[in-house]
């Protein structure tokens, strides 16, 4: 996890993944998926 995160605490965290390619200009593209949501409770 995270540092920094403090104690007895829940804590809610978005992540998506990427995928870049060259398109037909040559040019650097992104393709984003869905947000995924995260709930991770601290100790």
């Amino acid at each position: 996890m995270k540092k920094g995160l403090k104690t007895k605490k829940k804590y809610y965290i978005r992540i998506r993944a990427y995928k870049t390619y060259l398109d037909k200009n040559k040019k650097t593209k992104r393709v984003y998926g869905k947000w995924i949501r995260i709930s991770k409770k601290t100790r």
